[in-house]
Parts: C-alpha cells; sequence; structure tokens
C-alpha cells in the first residue's frame, strides 16, 4: 500500500510548487484587467494567471482574485465618460440628468466619508503596526524610506532638471529658480500642482514666454508630467516588495518603471493620488500590500516634496517649449526680411537707385 495513508485511500500527490510569475504573464493581467469581458465583475474581482509546477512540467490557468479591478474600473469609466460626451448624446436630456444627479449623490456620499478618513487611515496604521513583531525595525524601514524619497527628488530637482534646463532653454538657472520659487511655495502648501497654475504662468511671463502657450499646455503638463509623483510610485513598490519579502528581478523592475510611467499619465493633481496607483501596480505585480498603510503615515511629508518639484519639471517643459517654438518662428521671418528686401525699389533694375521713379 505505498503511497496511501491510514484513513485515506486516495495516493499521495507529488508536491506542488508555485513558481514565480513572469513579466508577460503580468503583461497580460494587465491587459485582460484594463479590458474587462464583465463589467458588473470588475466590482467583485480581478484575473491573475497561476502558475503551477508538477515536477518538470508546468501549466498556467486563470484564476479570479477578489476584490475590485480598479485599472478596470478605471478604464470603464473613461470609455463611458468618452461615449456620454459625445455630441449625439449630449443632446439626450436623459442621459444628461442621470450622470448629473450619479454626480451630485457621489460627491454628497464623499463629503460625508472624508470625515471620518482619519479615523480609517488610523486604523489601517494600527491594524499594521500590531501585526509586526519588532517596532524599531519598522520605524527604522520607514525612515529609510523617507531618506530615500528625499534623495532621489533631491537628484531631480538639483541635478537632473537644472541639467535639462541649461542644455535646451540656456539661461541662467538661478534666475530662473528666483522666479519659480514662489508656485513651488504654493505647491508645497497646498499639494496640488494645479493650485500653482496661475503663478507658473506669471513666470512664463516674466521669462518672454507666450501667455496663450503657457495656459494651452500648463493644464495638459499637470496630468502627462509628474517626475516626482513617478519616483514615488516605483520606489513605493519596491518598498512593499521588500516588506513583504518578496523578491523581483531585473526584469520586474524596469517592467515596474515602464508601467509607472505610463500610468502616471493618467494621475490626476491632486493630493495622495499616486497612492491609488501604488495599490493597482502593486496587485498587477502581486506583490502583498502588507506596507501599503504605512505609506499613508509617510505621504503626507513626501506629497509635500514630491509637488514642487513636479511644478518645476512643468514651468522647465513649458520654456523648452518655447524655446522651440521660438526657434522654429526665427527661419520664417528671416525668409520674410529677405522677400521683402528683395522686392523693394532700390534693388529692382529698371528704376535704380532713384525712389521717385515710378
Amino acid at each position: 500500500m505505498h503511497g496511501v495513508w491510514a484513513g485515506n485511500l486516495a495516493p499521495t500527490q507529488p508536491e506542488i510548487a508555485t513558481p514565480p510569475p513572469n513579466i508577460s504573464s503580468m503583461l497580460m493581467d494587465l491587459l485582460r484587467n484594463m479590458f474587462p469581458d464583465n463589467i458588473v465583475k470588475i466590482f467583485l474581482s480581478s484575473v491573475n494567471t497561476v502558475s503551477t509546477l508538477r515536477g518538470n512540467s508546468s501549466s498556467q490557468s486563470l484564476q479570479d482574485v477578489p476584490g475590485v479591478n480598479i485599472i478596470g474600473l478605471l478604464i470603464t469609466s473613461l470609455v463611458i465618460g468618452i461615449a456620454a460626451g459625445a455630441e449625439s448624446v449630449q443632446g439626450d436630456d436623459l442621459i444628461v440628468r442621470f450622470f448629473t444627479a450619479a454626480a451630485k449623490v457621489l460627491t454628497r456620499i464623499l463629503e460625508k466619508v472624508m470625515w471620518f478618513l482619519p479615523i480609517g487611515v488610523g486604523s489601517l496604521v494600527l491594524r499594521a503596526i500590531s501585526n509586526i513583531n519588532g517596532a524599531d525595525g519598522t520605524a527604522r524601514a520607514l525612515a529609510m524610506f523617507v531618506v530615500t524619497s528625499f534623495a532621489y527628488l533631491g537628484v531631480i530637482t538639483l541635478v537632473l532638471l537644472p541639467t535639462i534646463y541649461l542644455i535646451f532653454v540656456r539661461r541662467d538657472f538661478c534666475k530662473f529658480l528666483g522666479l519659480v520659487i514662489r508656485p513651488m511655495l504654493t505647491a508645497f502648501s497646498t499639494l496640488s500642482s494645479i493650485a500653482a497654475l496661475p503663478g507658473v504662468f506669471k513666470v512664463c511671463e516674466q521669462l518672454g514666454m507666450n501667455v496663450q502657450t503657457a495656459q494651452l499646455l500648463g493644464p495638459f503638463l499637470t496630468s502627462f508630467n509628474a517626475n516626482g509623483s513617478s519616483a514615488f510610485i516605483a520606489s513605493s513598490i519596491i518598498f512593499c516588495a521588500q516588506w513583504a519579502g518578496h523578491t523581483i528581478s531585473i526584469g520586474s523592475i524596469i517592467a515596474i518603471f515602464f508601467l509607472t510611467g505610463l500610468n502616471v499619465m493618467a494621475l490626476p493633481a491632486v493630493p495622495s493620488a499616486s497612492i491609488i496607483l501604488v495599490i493597482l501596480l502593486v496587485r498587477s505585480f502581486r506583490i502583498p500590500d502588507t506596507a501599503i498603510p504605512f505609506l499613508f503615515v509617510t505621504d503626507f511629508i513626501i506629497d509635500a516634496l514630491r509637488t514642487p518639484t513636479n511644478v518645476l519639471s512643468h514651468t522647465t517643459c513649458l520654456l523648452i517649449v518655447d524655446r522651440f517654438e521660438k526657434r522654429r518662428e526665427l527661419p520664417t521671418s528671416r525668409s520674410e526680411v529677405s522677400s521683402i528686401g528683395e522686392t523693394s525699389p532700390s534693388n529692382d533694375p529698371k528704376t535704380g537707385d532713384n525712389p521717385m521713379v515710378i
């Protein structure tokens, strides 16, 4: 009776191991969750690929993981919003009244929920602290995370952006920093890059940039350009992996950087919006989210520094665009001057140098 235990007539199964997920399966899971086959299902579960290793052979299967499919919810809401904003639909009063009423109801609910937000965040932090053994190690890990965040934000602000400014704009960076420091302080106090846009427009006007161009590109940059936020999201994902003892490869780190840069373009310019993307990408890479509550503790401090970094990046990009725009207009103005000179009366061989001859 080899392989049969007393009281159990089923033969023993060989040990089943679960290999770590590869990058291709992660990307495919991300695409499946972005475009779900069932709209109702996005509120209940998300799809993950599970790899099972039996001996020398492995097999993959799709598994529903309980929880809200955040990225599917975002994509579905985006598609519905674009469709509802079409000209052929805007004339329908029923749809307009429905979404207007839904927006009012959700806004009222959020206003009430926000009063309990400190209690909820505090409960998450206390629950996470109660599950750890050493408080000293936790405090040390959080301190190192904050110091690391200060380090890469300092590199972006004091090294990367000044270098880009000097290469493309070719002006005095100290003068530029003296002007842009006011909108950076606004972003520091409000934790929102949108609130600093009027100050950014004023700085661009003082530096000789076309205000209309700045007003056109400024709102786009607040959505598509967030260097400080993308660095924070990538470092937070790696912090969560290290906290849970989850091993990540070099390929996974590259995929984290790529997906962070891709998803940060949809990041709203509101306080603590980066945490949502951290949760989304942590689940996409199947990293345990046990360290997420600790990010709420440090997010206020780091957000107060990464938002001014984003504002400095926005202003730098606006001046770079203005530099290339003026360079493009310069040959056009030269050609106009040359064409005027060729058609002037003094160069006409029939009239000679006398401007009075008609």
